[in-house]
């Protein structure tokens, strides 16, 4: 335990950039987040924080200023009465413009910033390399501060102006109380060397807080979304695994709870060093010398006691107010660096990566093709060669583990190769424009999923834009042996899949949403279709309709199909059979039984439990 802390606190330290110039670097990176926005809003919220102050100085200490020099001068009660109903009509036009900005122009201005920065995220997110969802330390680095940049944004904009506005109020004071008494400033200046530190003080605490309870609270998100999606709703009431979620969700609970009272204490007492001096040293010892001159050396009249009182009261709060607006704005600043560093993320793979444009029909080429997977010590594949020729029919086949899926996202290019090179026509897949080369796949994966979307929207993968559009979709459907099914549901293809937002969606059976899947092939124009174990969910009736349509639909395409159901490989040119992540055997159907490898043992198993 001791050393994970220590491995923590090295990892905080490492990631915290606490210098001055990094502060000022990440809130001006913040504020122009929201200048690209809405600068307007920058604008509003200066002279809501300067109208703030000038509010505070007006009604707290001019207007009382003014009341008690009447009263001891004897001011005509006309003339109070005017200066009263004045700044009453100034204080007015304040309020009203804090309603309008906050129930009006700050709710819109907040949905615009949520909708482009969430937008520059989205488009963030889908240019990270695919490596980053299978890491951990991506998401306990980014997941939380990503989710909540929002939050700190307007945070650190709310801190900034609303902190103008306090000094504003401040320096308004301080120059008020000048002509009453000079030595009084001094109950202002000397506290802030105390406060200072402590406030630095809690901002660190707070931010290993923070860190130390991230990584729980992701496993607390991850266990709620996992109680209430219906992807794990049976699996649960089936069994005695909600138990075992139930006690990571509460034991989780007890980690955060131990970090808050490991660090709770230590932040309540560095709170207490910063309100002590402001209310005890500030306030109260300038009472105590207001008083002092007021009734025993008689130096001032009550009057200017009142308002030297009414002004130590008003910076007292306001000094407590700027610094607990700098641990505000310092606690948000490692949150906008962490964002900040996630919108610069170097990928290996950039998703706009432009180049040249390849020909739309080729042949593909592995040439001594490894790949490892970052933190593994042996390659998922190794020295892989093979090639697929244009209209050529392959099967690569293998039992789960055997690197079949790993082939299929090396020639997508969502990794790259560890060693040897992919090419098409003879020229490393590297150098071409990674969306038109992408363009010449179709592919429906093992792991498919179905979006919360129209089904035609499912199956052409974008907006539908056009009567042409939906035939195609129609077609793909006819082809994967879903439409039929598609047509008994009240809006047809229209129909949004899956409930989670529309009461009227529909909920497909594991096979149904197969065949969905396979339709998005169907419907690209693409040189070559993969389909990875595109039968998993099929019954064998459907499983071989779904080969014959198959192979209508892609007679003039080149086909990759994986599967660990050698029935359907009969079909193919040519079949690899891949083991712990190499090539053992390859050729024809014919050929490989003839060779009585592998290949012929586990097709004649396989037959036989079929036959069973």
């Amino acid at each position: 335990m001791k050393k994970n802390e220590d491995k923590m606190n090295r990892k905080n330290k490492k990631n915290r950039d606490n210098s001055a110039s990094s502060m000022f670097r990440n809130i001006s990176y913040a504020l122009n987040l929201i200048w690209k926005v809405c600068p307007g809003r920058i604008f509003i919220d200066i002279i809501n924080g300067l109208c703030g102050g000038a509010a505070e100085i007006l009604i707290d200490i001019l207007l009382l200023r003014y009341i008690f020099k009447a009263l001891v001068n004897d001011y005509d009660f006309t003339k109070v009465v005017g200066f009263i109903l004045l700044i009453m009509i100034v204080n007015l036009v304040f309020d009203w413009n804090f309603s309008w900005y906050n129930f009006k122009y700050r709710p819109v201005t907040d949905e615009k910033l949520y909708k482009n920065i969430y937008r520059m995220m989205f488009e963030k997110a889908n240019q990270v390399d695919l490596s980053c969802y299978e890491n951990p330390e991506f998401y306990d680095m980014y997941t939380k501060s990503v989710k909540d940049i929002i939050r700190y944004v307007t945070k650190v904009s709310d801190s900034v102006f609303g902190t103008m506005g306090t000094v504003f109020s401040c320096i308004m004071a301080i120059l008020i109380m000048i002509p009453l008494d000079k030595t009084a400033v001094f109950f202002v200046l000397i506290p802030i060397a105390i406060m200072l530190p402590s406030s630095l003080k809690i901002n660190k605490i707070r931010f290993v807080l923070n860190m130390a309870n991230l990584s729980f609270g992701r496993r607390k998100d991850y266990v709620q979304r996992t109680i209430y999606l219906n992807n794990y709703a049976k699996e649960i009431r089936i069994s005695n695994i909600f138990s075992v979620l139930s006690d990571s969700f509460f034991s989780v609970g007890k980690n955060i709870l131990a970090n808050i009272k490991k660090y709770g204490m230590k932040i309540s007492i560095h709170l207490f060093l910063i309100r002590c001096p402001a209310f005890v040293i500030i306030y109260f010892g300038s009472v105590i010398y207001a008083l002092y001159r007021c009734t025993v050396s008689k130096t001032i009249p009550l009057d200017d006691f009142v308002v030297l009182i009414s002004v130590m009261t008003t910076v007292s709060y306001n000094l407590f107010g700027i610094l607990w607006s700098i641990l505000t704005t310092s606690e948000s600043v490692p949150h906008i660096q962490i964002f900040k560093k996630f919108m610069d993320f170097d990928t290996a793979i950039s998703e706009t990566q432009k180049g040249d444009i390849p020909e739309k029909e080729g042949t593909v080429v592995f040439k001594d093709v490894s790949y490892t997977y970052t933190g593994q010590d042996h390659p998922a594949l190794k020295k892989i060669n093979f090639e697929i020729r244009p209209g050529e029919k392959i099967a690569v086949v293998g039992h789960n583990g055997a690197g079949k899926t790993t082939l299929v996202k090396l020639l997508m290019r969502l990794y790259d190769v560890s060693e040897g090179e992919i090419t098409w026509n003879g020229k490393d897949i590297k150098k071409f424009d990674l969306k038109k080369y992408r363009d010449l796949f179709g592919i429906v994966f093992q792991d498919y999923q179905v979006l919360s979307v129209s089904i035609n929207e499912n199956v052409m993968m974008r907006k539908i834009k056009s009567a042409e559009d939906v035939e195609t979709a129609k077609q793909a459907m006819i082809q994967s042996g879903i439409y039929d099914k598609v047509m008994t549901l009240n809006k047809k293809a229209d129909t949004t899949l899956t409930k989670e937002f529309d009461d009227e969606g529909t909920v497909l059976s594991g096979g149904e949403n197969q065949k969905v899947s396979i339709a998005r092939v169907f419907a690209k124009p693409c040189s070559i279709a993969v389909f990875d174990e595109p039968s998993s969910a099929l019954d064998p009736v459907a499983e071989y309709n779904m080969y014959e349509s198959m192979m209508k639909a892609c007679k003039d395409k080149s086909v990759i199909f994986i599967s660990h159901r050698l029935s359907s490989t009969i079909i193919a040119d040519r079949i690899y059979m891949f083991e712990n992540g190499e090539i053992i055997e390859s050729g024809s159907h014919k050929d490989l039984m003839d060779l009585n490898g592998k290949y012929a043992e586990i097709f004649r198993l396989q037959a036989e439990r079929y036959h069973a």
